[in-house]
């Protein structure tokens, strides 16, 4: 009988170890952070979004290129400015919020990392180089507040700078 009971004890702890491992697994599954790929995309689709829009003159388009964040904007439709952002190279992200919407501002951790241009031309093939600057702004009419979107938009951005090796500056206070 004892050889029976222990036979039944082995098993028993053995089912436990297999449940135990499936769950850890499982777990494992879901408590994962956003992948690079997801990260952008959501960014992509928030900046993007014509209900957020701040007005017809801020209207983005954003790329994703080999570690750069890539926006454009119609400027008064004759040009379209570009900027051009290492996503390694950033050390702040701002979000504001103002009377009528908000303004996100995204800075360099050191010197000037963001290129900005402009595109002439209806067939966008003259670019003109305007500067390297510290750093530029998204602006999002006052809707985006709804869904916690400005804390999550920044946590996004700053899951991505780290995802590409880079790391933001805290603010003190």
């Amino acid at each position: 009988m004892t050889i029976f009971k222990n036979k039944i004890d082995i098993y028993e702890k053995k089912k436990f170890l297999v449940v135990l491992v499936l769950l850890l697994f499982l777990f494992a599954e879901f408590s994962t952070a956003q992948t690079k790929t997801d990260t952008e995309e959501w960014i992509k689709e928030i900046i993007e979004d014509p209900e957020y829009m701040y007005n017809k003159y801020h209207a983005y388009q954003i790329y994703f290129d080999k570690g750069k964040m890539i926006i454009k904007q119609p400027w008064l439709q004759e040009n379209i400015y570009e900027s051009i952002m290492p996503l390694k190279s950033l050390g702040k992200i701002k979000l504001q919020k103002l009377d009528d919407g908000y303004r996100l501002t995204i800075s360099c951790t050191n010197g000037d990392c963001i290129k900005e241009g402009k595109y002439t031309g209806a067939n966008l093939s003259d670019y003109n180089f305007i500067a390297y600057k510290k750093q530029t702004v998204i602006m999002f009419g006052s809707v985006f507040e709804n869904d916690s979107l400005s804390t999550r938009l920044k946590k996004a951005l700053t899951h991505l700078v780290q995802l590409n090796g880079g790391k933001l500056i805290e603010e003190p206070f």
